[in-house]
């Protein structure tokens, strides 16, 4: 069995535009084009408004929130897997956030995902009457 630590966007939002990784562990190191054959994570639902969205494993281009997984560093040990980790640097042009997630829906607003219309992914709402559940008073 074998210790994986992962490196982590450090950043809410920004364009991936290089990771270094020093020669003597890069056989260690797994990025995002390493890993062919590895189908995306999708997220599908049957609610109505629903967004399909797929998200790959490691990012490939944008970072999308702070801690999404980056690079996989495999070793013997975990205390070698994070030394592995912290040698490896990422470049990266940061771009604005989004914080508030009533903000986010508005016009104009940073779109996180390409697809994903107002930064909503799905939006349920409920028209009826709401019982009162047994022993509850009004």
């Amino acid at each position: 069995m074998r210790e994986v630590a992962f490196v982590r966007s450090p950043v809410a939002h920004a364009k991936l535009t290089g990771i270094r990784i020093p020669d003597d562990i890069r056989s260690s190191v797994f990025i995002a084009k390493d890993l062919t054959g590895v189908a995306n994570i999708r997220a599908v639902s049957p609610l109505p408004g629903f967004q399909v969205s797929e998200q790959p494993p490691l990012v490939t281009d944008r970072i999308r929130h702070v801690g999404e997984l980056i690079a996989m560093c495999v070793a013997d040990t975990r205390a070698e897997a994070e030394d592995i980790a912290a040698r490896v640097v990422l470049e990266y042009d940061e771009l604005p956030a989004v914080v508030d997630m009533h903000k986010a829906q508005q016009p104009g607003c940073v779109q996180i995902h390409d697809t994903i219309k107002r930064n909503i992914f799905v939006e349920v709402g409920y028209d009826g009457p709401i019982e009162t559940p047994p022993g509850m008073r009004r």
